[in-house]
């Protein structure tokens, strides 16, 4: 629903939005089991150094799938006032809320290990967002723009769905390895039938263990305070046409600028791990918590519990100029354009992935439970743009158009 008023040099603007997302995200690592082996001739002999095996404890992954709904209501309010025949001012202010019914299965063991339940969604969560902006035309030829506001969106539904199809309580995770003493997470028996491994089907052993373990297994969990993703943007821009006399007139040059500060980012924290010591060049060392109760059979260290969390740390600056112009001639209308851009960013986190593991572990950190601001995996440092077109009617009414476009740029910060 939308509306408008005009009131005087006044533009009034308000809405509505309401959108609803039904969820089904069936993603289980393992469940058909992953063997390890230490020569070709193991694998000939079927001798299995180490097998891996995750699943819902009923060993149908099916019933570890996230399904799950939410909704988003959206009302924005906006004033567009003309303040005089060379300036406009936006003032603007959008609120969002988030609606769940739906909650991960209740898991006592995580509770126990943390004081808090892995049952947080995003329901309840809202955002406000302000914006200003201004377009003022500061000669014949030439407009400034600029804004200030916060800005959200954009975070991807699976960080939030991993929360539903790991939530420990219907899933686990068996890591076992040979020549290690038998434990609770790895008695004989799953460790005897690390010999005589069929890669076509999940040792029998593995599968009985796996039942024993609801509640066991690896939690991914919603931090109770987690704020909905946000970040502050300032943007300012000029626009300034002229001529060149023999070289052409109608020449148009654009020069704009933006920075974006975080406010509230993403960020995942491995619970398990706790400092028990400082490395030599002064890193810290981890380890697993000394006291780490759950329910069912042990914990291995293949299982995890990672917490999505916040973090207000990140920023980017982009500047970008362009040089464009347009020929209207009779073969037909042709455009040119020529631009750089220019780009620093920093995030604490990149998030390449959909997997909250390998979020928290695929970075190169110092501390890993507790990363430091350093180069965007998404940062393009330089890039120069080049574009042509052409368009003409050759038939009728039809237009008919050829693009070229030409990228020169600087590399991805990283290569693996």
């Amino acid at each position: 629903f939308r509306a408008e008023y005009l009131m005087g040099q006044h533009t009034l603007s308000a809405g509505v939005e309401w959108e609803k997302l039904d969820v089904f995200n069936l993603f289980v690592a393992t469940s058909r089991g992953q063997a390890f082996f230490n020569s070709i001739a193991d694998f000939q002999a079927r001798r299995a150094n180490r097998y891996a095996y995750g699943n819902a404890v009923t060993n149908n992954p099916a019933d570890a799938a996230a399904e799950f709904a939410y909704s988003n209501t959206a009302l924005y309010l906006q004033d567009r006032w003309r303040v005089a025949d060379a300036l406009t001012l936006t003032f603007g202010v959008r609120h969002e809320r988030f609606d769940s019914s739906d909650t991960p299965r209740f898991n006592q063991g995580y509770f126990n290990r943390y004081g808090f339940a892995n049952t947080e969604t995003l329901d309840g969560r809202d955002l406000t967002l302000p914006r200003f902006g201004f377009e003022w035309e500061a000669g014949e030829r030439t407009t400034i723009t600029g804004g200030v506001g916060l800005f959200g969106g954009g975070t991807p539904n699976v960080w939030v769905s991993n929360s539903y199809s790991n939530d420990g309580a219907i899933s686990g995770f068996i890591d076992c390895t040979r020549g290690t003493a038998p434990s609770a997470a790895c008695p004989a028996a799953v460790l005897a039938a690390l010999d005589n491994i069929n890669l076509t089907t999940v040792p029998q052993a593995f599968q009985n263990q796996l039942a024993t373990q609801a509640g066991s297994g690896t939690v991914n969990a919603i931090d109770p305070n987690f704020e909905i993703p946000s970040s502050y943007r300032y943007q300012l821009g000029v626009d300034q046409k002229f001529d060149l006399g023999f070289a052409g007139d109608d020449y148009r040059f654009n020069v704009d600028l933006t920075y974006t500060e975080v406010k509230d980012g993403v960020l995942w924290r491995h619970q398990r791990l706790v400092p028990i010591g400082t490395l030599q060049d002064g890193r810290p060392r981890y380890g697993y918590r000394a006291n780490d109760p759950s329910t069912g059979a042990g914990r291995g260290t293949g299982t995890h519990d990672i917490l999505l969390t916040n973090t207000a740390k990140g920023s980017s600056l982009v500047a970008s100029a362009e040089l464009s112009k347009t020929w209207d001639t009779p073969a037909g209308l042709f455009d040119a354009s020529i631009g750089y851009a220019f780009m620093d960013a920093e995030d604490v986190t990149s998030a390449t992935s959909s997997v909250a593991l390998s979020n928290w572990d695929n970075l190169a950190v110092s501390d890993i439970n507790n990363p430091g601001v350093a180069t965007s995996n998404y940062e393009i440092r330089h890039r120069f743009p080049i574009r042509f077109s052409w368009r003409k009617n050759l038939f009728g009414d039809n237009e008919s158009a050829v693009n070229l476009f030409v990228e020169r740029r600087s590399g991805r910060p990283f290569s693996w």
